[in-house]
């Protein structure tokens, strides 16, 4: 489920050239059709169904206070590949809000007949708001008190929980992860110094293939693979800490030692990450017992 909120006017019809164009990816999935005086109606261009348009409305607003929820939904198809479908697209006049989010999911559900047959809910990673969460939960276990007495389930979905494990292994080296940080930084950040890192790669013939890359913090896998690449070249950061005096962040052969072993437990989540989200296994349920 996704909360654009780039600037959502519609296309005005019969518009002179020098107006606005559209801009909202909404409007992508939409066609607007004229079906009497003063009334035009917003065609889905993948169901062919028409919904309720009004042009002018105090709907309308700025892309600050606007925004949209597209509710998706995916499946395997009979060819085994996996698609994506947009279910309902409810337009949220503050999307930033805490309830906002709550209320579109709700509102689908009610339309759909659903609201009392939900069983289990799984959030991703874009939505660990806590509030989000309860609140959620409370206005749908309202709605089907007869599940679990009310208390529907809302688990965190797989990729979460491996984020949520590789952070706890991450955390106790934060600051040794920084020093590896910084010495790819200081190597990939100047051609000088990318060049004199290569050379003494070739002198000491170290055989790594493996390509220096700065991480991204907040991608565990992307921590995983600069540390991997860190960690065949350590010999060459050894030899630039004894032969260029501004580089001063080389880690002790003791934190690479701590190192090795983070990297052993991230090479199991990260291949448990890769079983599932292939392209070639499109349906997780296939692998559980790996």
């Amino acid at each position: 489920m996704d909360i654009p909120t780039e600037n959502n006017e519609p296309p005005i019809l019969g518009a002179q050239s020098n107006k606005r164009r559209k801009k909202s990816i909404v409007w992508d999935y939409f066609t607007i059709e004229t079906v009497g005086t003063d009334c035009t109606r917003a065609c889905c261009k993948q169901c062919k169904k028409s919904f309720a348009y009004i042009s002018g409305s105090k709907l309308a607003g700025t892309n600050e206070t606007r925004g949209y929820v597209f509710l998706t939904g995916q499946f395997v198809d009979l060819d085994w590949k996996l698609q994506r479908r947009i279910l309902n697209i409810i337009m949220v006049p503050s999307p930033d809000s805490e309830v906002a989010f709550n209320h579109a999911v709700t509102r689908c559900l009610n339309d759909w007949g659903l609201d009392s047959k939900l069983f289990t809910l799984t959030l991703n990673e874009s939505f660990a708001n806590v509030t989000v969460r309860e609140n959620l939960r409370g206005l749908l276990s309202i709605r089907n008190p007869l599940v679990l007495n009310g208390q529907l389930l809302i688990g965190n979905c797989y990729a979460r929980v491996l984020t949520s494990l590789t952070q706890d292994a991450l955390g106790p080296m934060k600051e040794t992860i920084k020093k590896v940080r910084e010495s790819v930084k200081y190597v990939k950040t100047s051609e000088f110094i990318e060049e004199k890192f290569i050379k003494l790669k070739q002198q000491l013939q170290v055989p790594s293939m493996k390509c220096l890359t700065i991480d991204n913090p907040t991608k565990w896998n992307t921590t995983y693979h600069m540390l991997v690449a860190a960690l065949e070249l350590k010999e060459v950061f050894s030899c630039l800490d004894t032969s260029d005096p501004n580089y001063s962040e080389t880690p002790s052969m003791d934190e690479w030692k701590q190192l090795e072993t983070l990297c052993a437990y991230l090479k199991l989540f990260f291949e448990a990450a890769t079983i599932l989200i292939a392209t070639m296994h499109p349906t997780a349920n296939l692998f559980f017992h790996e």
